[in-house]
Formats: C-alpha cells, structure tokens, sequence
C-alpha cells in the first residue's frame, strides 16, 4: 500500500508537505491547551482572578480556532492528494490495459478489471485522505502527549504504554488473520459483476431458451456466496476492535483509579491530574481513531495488491516497439502481401501445439477463407496473423515486415478486422470511423465505408454518415454493424 502511495509521490509533493506542515502545527497547538487549562487552574481559579481565567481562556480560543484552520488546511490538501491519486492510477491502469497483450489481457477478466479500476481504487484513495488526515496527526500528536506525560508520571504513563503494546499486539494477528480472507471476498464480487455482465449481454439468449428462472437462481447464489464471504471476513476483524477498545478503556481505568489513590495522599495535585488526563484523553482519542482504520487494513492490503498486479505488468514490449506505418506506405510493392513461413504455435500448458508448421502465402487482391471444424484454430490462426500472440515459432510477416514488429497501432492502421461480434459506440457512424483514425475525413470516411460495402445502406439512413447509432448499434442489423466495424 505505501510502495503504491509513494509511485504517484513526486505528482503531489508540495500538496503533501503542506499536509505535515498543518499537522505539525495542529500537533503542537493541541499540545500546549493542557498547560493552559494548568495556569487557568494553578493562577486563576486557586487565586480567585477572573481576569487571569478570561484572558487565559481568550488566548485558548484563539489557540482553538487556529488549530480548526489548520484541520481544514490539512483536510483540503489531504483530499487533494487523494484526488491525484486516484485520477493518476485509474489513468495509468486504463493506459496499461489497452497495451496488453492478449497472453497478459487472459491473466485479467473484465469484470475484475473493472472492480479494480473502480471499487478497490476509490477505497484506496478514501483510506489515503482519512489517513493522511488521522493516521499521520494522531501518532505525532500521541507521541507529543506520551512525551509530556512521561515527565510529569513515568508510572502512570508505562501503563498506558502496555496497553498500546498489547492492541498492537492484537491488530498485527489480526491483519495477518483476516487478510486472506479479504482476498476470497473480493474474489467473490468480482464473480458477481461477471455473472451480471453474462445476464446483461446474454438476455436475448437466455430469453430464447427460457433459462430465466435458472440464471436468477444461479446469479442470486453468487450473491449471497459474495456476502457471506464479506461476513465471514469481517467476523475475524470486529471482534478485534471491540477487543482493542476494551483494553484501552481498561488502562484509562486504571489510570484514573491510581492517580485518584496519589491526589488523595497528595503525591499529585489535582491541577496536574487534570493536566495528566488531558494528554492521556489525547493519546486514548487517537487510538479510538486509528482502530477505525484497523479494521479497514485487510481490506485495504488486498486493494492495494490486486491495483499493484495490473500496474506492474510490464508492456514495455508493446509500447518500445517503432513507428513503422510510414515504411509501410513507400514499400508499395508489399502491399497486401502475407506470408506464414513455418509457423508453429501452442497454448501455454497444451500437450500439443494448435497449429503445426503453417505455410501459407496470401498475395494482394486474393481471397482466402480459414474453413475447419470448431476447434481446428481458424480464430488462433487470425489471431497470428493480426499480431495478438507473439510467442510462436517460425516466421508471420504482413506489408513485408515481421508481425513481431509491428506496434499495435501500425496494425490498427493496416488491417480491417471484423470480429463475429461486432461492436460500435453510441456516436455517429462517422464519429465511430474515427476511433480508428482521427484525422480522417469525411470523403476518406465515404470510401471506407464503400470498400466494406456498407455505403448503401448508410446512404438510406436519416442523415447518412451523421446517423446516430445507438448504444450496441440496436437500431442497425448485425451485418450493417460488422460492415461499419470492418470500414
């Protein structure tokens, strides 16, 4: 969690600086409220001077209102750099996903890419904010209350200090205990999102077989699989919690029963135990606050490490790969030319390769189909051919260079592909067009629509090229959306 805070560090350096700056602040000025509640006791009220009280207590409202600046100082800066977290790593996570290749695009699902994106990012970045906020100003300001309390009772204060040891004892068994868990969960939900997108895109087919009672009874079960894991995994952290609060409840206790026990016998003055318990309160108050953050620490780490797993793939071979569509232009006489020289190819873990020294020579302007049985590796085949798989054997080369070497936006440019399912945006045809090229034209959008014979029917819509297609293309026919995916 924290290797993943410090990645985006050097984005919001000053914003963080700022964050430690109030908070020092903060820290010192709360600080020093019990040593004036002292004097307003010791001079003013022990002397009968209301004039001392008044202008004393003037000075810890003033002391007061400086420090609310400060929290809201700190809070602004705090959510700032929640802010930038959360953009930059949904920004660098999108830009990772789309330079997968397909092997490492097949370690993911979309639903958990999604959840992860999402769910587990915006959680991370609400915990930095309330821990930038919490966890960064209570143990300074503990450590400040510890400090004076030492030198005012060491006996008192070692008390407090077997306590704090003891929780902490109890949040790191804790954390080790229900981590896993978490994991299982989250695993849980994204299951859940898949079953739910599957019921989403499949509900034509579902439909037509008359499979809804039994895909609502399948959904509902991972449903309530997801939450009794969520259950079960917060079972092994509330308990704790109530544990913690126990124990420091129970110090304060015998705290206050021991220092009672020495103002008797007068070994302490009352203004010192009101001084004593002001510091302790302090350091209790911020213990109450972090255990609110414990209890999140599991879920928090196993966030975190599902969000580091897609961000630390490494897809520096797809984005070093040049520029070579230029190349491609002036070597028109390889043009259209796709040559397959011994190419062997298997799935990891397979016994046996898919497809076995594949020759094949396709010139410019001929036609060739893929015709076998299900299974055979037509779609493995094209696959080869369009770049998505790389670690294959013998040689794939398109337009006279080495598929392998081709980055993926030099294949956008020189292939056409329309998949079985085709997909197109809720934009206009034109504006869909341009996804693959941005600077295309609106004559250069008419000639690739007539290459892919799709002209005609898009001539008779309302509007023609500026026709507006519905999210999923609905108010189209599949064949009309593979002509415009192809175009």
């Amino acid at each position: 969690m924290i290797r993943l805070f410090a990645r985006y560090l050097g984005l919001f350096k000053k914003q963080f600086i700022l964050v430690i700056v109030f908070s020092f602040i903060q820290i010192g000025l709360q600080l020093l409220l019990p040593q004036m509640t002292d004097k307003i006791i010791k001079n003013g009220v022990a002397n009968n001077d209301m004039q001392y009280i008044l202008t004393t207590g003037a000075i810890m409202l003033g002391l007061s209102i400086a420090i609310a600046i400060c929290m809201v100082g700190s809070s602004y800066f705090s959510s700032y750099v929640s802010g930038t977290f959360a953009v930059r790593s949904r920004r660098e996570m999108f830009h990772k996903v789309v330079n997968f290749t397909d092997r490492q695009f097949e370690k993911f699902t979309v639903s958990t890419l999604t959840n992860r994106m999402t769910t587990d990012i915006t959680f991370l970045s609400f915990i930095y904010m309330m821990g930038l906020r919490t966890a960064l100003t209570v143990p300074l300001l503990g450590l400040g209350a510890v400090i004076v309390a030492l030198i005012m009772n060491w006996q008192l204060t070692i008390i407090l200090l077997i306590g704090v040891a003891l929780s902490t004892t109890v949040a790191i068994l804790v954390h080790k205990k229900a981590t896993p868990k978490f994991d299982t969960a989250l695993i849980a939900m994204d299951d859940v999102n898949l079953l739910f997108k599957e019921k989403i895109t499949g509900v034509r087919t579902i439909r037509a077989y008359n499979r809804q009672e039994s895909e609502k009874i399948r959904l509902n079960d991972s449903i309530d699989n997801s939450y009794s894991k969520d259950v079960w995994a917060y079972k092994s952290v509330f308990p704790a919690i109530v544990g913690l609060q126990l124990i420091m409840n129970l110090v304060l206790v015998i705290i206050f029963f021991a220092s009672s026990y020495w103002v008797k016998e007068e070994i302490m003055t009352a203004s010192d135990l009101v001084k004593f318990a002001q510091y302790i309160i302090n350091f209790i108050t911020g213990v109450t606050s972090i255990v609110s953050i414990i209890q999140m620490i599991p879920r928090i780490g196993a966030a975190a490490k599902r969000v580091s797993s897609v961000l630390d793939v490494d897809v520096s071979k797809t984005e070093q790969k040049e520029d070579r569509y230029d190349e491609i232009l002036n070597n028109s006489s390889k043009r259209g030319h796709i040559v397959l020289d011994h190419v062997t190819y298997g799935f990891p873990g397979a016994d046996r390769p898919v497809l076995s020294d594949i020759n094949l020579d396709i010139k410019r302007g001929e036609r060739v189909a893929f015709l076998g049985a299900t299974g055979s590796g037509k779609s493995t085949l094209m696959s080869l051919i369009l770049g998505r798989f790389d670690d294959y054997e013998g040689q794939i080369i398109v337009d006279g260079i080495q598929v392998r070497d081709l980055s993926v936006s030099d294949m956008a440019k020189i292939t056409s592909f329309a998949p079985q399912k085709s997909f197109v945006y809720n934009k206009t045809i034109f504006d869909n067009l341009s996804v693959a090229n941005k600077d295309i034209t609106k004559e250069e959008a008419s000639k690739a629509l007539k290459l892919s014979c799709a002209d005609e029917f898009v001539e008779r819509l309302d509007g023609g090229i500026d026709y507006l297609l519905s999210p999923g293309g609905t108010n189209i026919s599949g064949g009309q959306r593979q002509r415009i995916s192809l175009a």
